[in-house]
């Protein structure tokens, strides 16, 4: 800072060591029945096409990464102007929790199948 001065100008060199460490990456499988299915309208049903799990990719220090569980990132798919029926592929939005210092890397998308849910009318003769 602008307010910081050497005690002594004729020593006009000052020693800093700083610790360089790499970022890494930890990669965490999460089941798909934690995926959170967000504005999904009564009139459809939405399924996943397969059970596999998906895989999230976290970066950060060593020290920051080592510890986060799938229990520590939320999951969910937002099907608010969805409308076509069939299979489509939709993005997961991924969320990890605050008390890590790391970030989330990459895309995650499933796949699903939206269908109209059948209505049953009874009528009387």
């Amino acid at each position: 800072p602008s307010t910081v001065r050497l005690v002594d100008s004729s020593e006009a060199s000052i020693l800093v060591t700083a610790i360089i460490e790499e970022m890494t990456t930890k990669n965490i499988e999460i089941p798909k029945s934690s995926i959170q299915i967000l504005n999904l309208s009564s009139r459809y049903s939405y399924s996943f096409a397969n059970n596999d799990n998906i895989i999230v990719t976290v970066k950060g220090l060593a020290d920051n990464i080592k510890d986060i569980t799938a229990a520590d990132i939320q999951a969910s798919v937002d099907l608010d102007d969805v409308s076509q029926v069939g299979t489509i592929t939709l993005p997961v939005s991924l969320t990890l929790s605050d008390t890590f210092d790391a970030q989330i890397t990459g895309e995650v998308t499933v796949s699903g199948v939206l269908t109209r849910n059948s209505t049953t009318s009874s009528s009387r003769p």
